[in-house]
């Protein structure tokens, strides 16, 4: 047996316990298994004498999963209505960057629903193409501040001649970065859910990551040694930032980039790497980091009321094996998503939940399901039979939220497949009936809570 695969089976107990810290439990289905499988593969970037060290990297990653994000989305929105008050629905939100899909752009939904805002206050554009007549503050939105390096590029850039205030809020800071925005930035405040110290740093002298100076030490030659082929000028993470820190939607590159480098990012060309938690950036053509369509549903404290009927319609369609496609529709505010979350919160065996936006394509909704190389497949019609024919084979359940925000052809498309599945169960919650659900010949079983 290769030197590795020895040393990843005597550590198997370990990583299955890192896989469930991480949220990939026993009913993930397929996706605990690529992702074990993506583990295995990083090991094999390191020599057989390299793999303890790996390893303690690899138990020392600082996973930041859905429900955290959702504790931070939630404390800072109430830090922005404490601070604006009545003036919300006068100002705008954008995420940090020259693109409407830079990394901020994936918590502008929680944002919306948690302020409780009209989709006109998140105008999907950049910043330069909004109308800003009559706004009273601008704020900006990001994940993590590392350096505060881009942050200050892009206020100086784009920022500085616009005559209205402007916010910077990220779930995330290093205190060092914190600073030299708020130092030298053009920004009113700085609103940070939570400041990590040094002692979050993998490398630094007060590290409490690796605080054992000699392990320190031998970690970071390891890290730097690969990260100087990985990416040259950063070799521990953009601006030696050494963190740890990995998000579910994308990996920033203030991360080490033994984690994250690949094809799809900053990694320079020529050299295999094979991924742990995989950045995707625009680079070489590549397309942006799009948001994460598999966080669970937000949990409502507010009990459900008046909606018995259509809740034990669900729940027959989830246990009836003759079922397969379900639509649930109505207009915004009747309370969908919450009546589809309180089934959902009940349920032993939970769903796999896509929630769409405007940026939401058809690979993302594969790579959900567990269905692997999809994108080789040569022609539209051959990848959405390879879809279907993966979904009907392994029985899943499938929910797929705000179906309505879709922009993506392909994935508009796939709903006529999906309909027609022998196996599993599809809910698509909606504003409206869509055409691609107005299909003579479609067997599915509708809710419209407008009525």
């Amino acid at each position: 047996m290769d030197p590795i695969d020895k040393q990843i089976e005597k550590k198997n107990d370990d990583i299955e316990k890192i896989l469930n810290e991480w949220g990939f439990g026993p009913c993930s289905l397929g996706t605990r298994d690529i992702k074990k499988s993506e583990i295995k593969r990083w090991f094999r970037n390191f020599e057989p004498s390299e793999f303890e060290d790996a390893f303690l990297i690899l138990s020392n990653i600082q996973y930041h999963d859905s429900y955290k994000l959702r504790t931070y989305t939630e404390g800072l929105s109430k830090e922005l209505r404490r601070i604006f008050k009545d003036d919300l629905p006068s100002m705008r939100f954008f995420p940090l960057g020259r693109s409407p899909s830079s990394s901020g752009a994936i918590f502008l939904y929680d944002f919306r629903k948690k302020l409780q805002l009209p989709e006109t206050v998140f105008p999907y554009c950049s910043v330069k193409d909004a109308d800003l007549s009559g706004v009273k503050a601008i704020v900006f939105f990001d994940d993590i501040i590392g350096s505060g390096d881009q942050a200050i590029k892009f206020a100086r850039q784009h920022l500085e001649e616009i005559e209205i205030d402007k916010y910077y809020v990220a779930l995330l800071a290093f205190e060092k970065g914190f600073n030299e925005v708020k130092e030298k930035a053009c920004f009113e405040k700085v609103i940070v859910f939570s400041k990590l110290s040094e002692e979050y740093r993998a490398f630094s002298p007060e590290s409490q990551v690796f605080p054992e100076h000699e392990t320190r030490q031998r970690l970071q030659r390891m890290c730097k040694k690969y990260g100087k082929d990985l990416f040259p000028k950063h070799p521990l993470g953009y601006d030696d930032s050494q963190a740890l820190i990995v998000f579910p939607h994308n990996t920033p590159n203030n991360t080490l980039p033994i984690i994250w480098a690949s094809d799809k990012n900053e990694k320079e060309p020529d050299i295999v790497w094979h991924p742990l938690w995989e950045r995707e950036k625009a680079v070489r053509g590549y397309e942006p980091a799009l948001p994460p369509p598999f966080v669970p549903p937000l949990h409502y404290d507010t009990e459900l009321l008046g909606r018995e009927g259509e809740v034990k319609q669900i729940k027959r369609f989830f246990k009836d094996p003759n079922s397969h496609f379900f639509l649930l529709y109505g207009v915004g505010g009747m309370g969908k998503t919450h009546l589809v979350s309180k089934i959902y919160e009940e349920m032993d065996k939970k769903p796999l939940w896509f929630r769409c936006t405007k940026l939401s394509k058809f690979s993302q909704l594969a790579k959900v399901c567990g269905i692997q190389n999809i994108d080789k497949k040569k022609g539209k019609e051959d990848r959405l039979e390879c879809f279907c024919s993966n979904l009907s084979q392994t029985d899943i359940k499938l929910i797929i939220d705000d179906f309505y925000e879709v922009i993506d052809e392909e994935l508009r498309e796939i709903v006529p497949h999906l309909a027609r599945l022998s196996g599993g169960k599809l809910l698509i919650i909606s504003r409206a009936m869509s055409k691609e659900l107005q299909v003579t010949g479609l067997n599915f079983e509708v809710i419209d809570l407008s009525l």
